[in-house]
């Protein structure tokens, strides 16, 4: 990191981004203290089927995108304070790829019957999260710190300068 401030836009950007982050933590929780009503769906889903396996691979298919995301966004998010447009363009496809997820919620309420109303609640949030995310990455002042040869200067270093020959 800088030692400079970041512009107001940036930083209320990052900590959009680790709501978002936090909403993926609570997702694995839940999903992992509810298998039983991932179990139950899969059943109802698939009756006569190898319940057991099919739940096993319902969790494994639902914590992967959630431990990926969870690592993701907050490092993403870090990175924005070196200043670089890339950054701040691979966020944005990462969190665009997040909004195109929510496109899921069918598939993800028919799979834990009975929690749709909490499913559409966290999925909102994290919605709202992420558009917050956007907007800020996108702001004028965002774009003026993300801005060609604007970048942030160098943190001080203790080592002294090369003499110019």
């Amino acid at each position: 990191m800088t030692t400079n401030a970041l512009p107001t836009a940036i930083r209320r950007s990052q900590y959009a981004v680790f709501g978002v982050a936090t909403v993926h933590v609570a997702a694995i929780v839940l999903l992992l203290t509810h298998r039983d009503a991932m179990h139950a769906g899969q059943l109802a889903l698939h009756p006569g089927g190898d319940i057991d396996a099919l739940t096993k691979a319902a969790l494994l298919q639902s914590l992967v995108p959630h431990v990926i995301f969870a690592v993701l966004l907050p490092l993403r998010a870090l990175r924005l304070t070196r200043g670089r447009r890339s950054g701040r363009t691979v966020l944005t496809a990462v969190l665009t790829l997040q909004i195109a997820a929510h496109a899921t919620l069918p598939m993800v309420t028919r799979e834990l019957p009975g929690y749709g109303g909490w499913i559409i609640a966290v999925q909102a949030l994290s919605f709202l999260f992420e558009i917050a995310a956007l907007v800020y990455l996108w702001s004028p002042s965002a774009r003026t710190f993300f801005r060609p040869g604007q970048a942030p200067a160098p943190a001080k270093t203790s080592e002294p300068a090369l003499p110019v020959a």
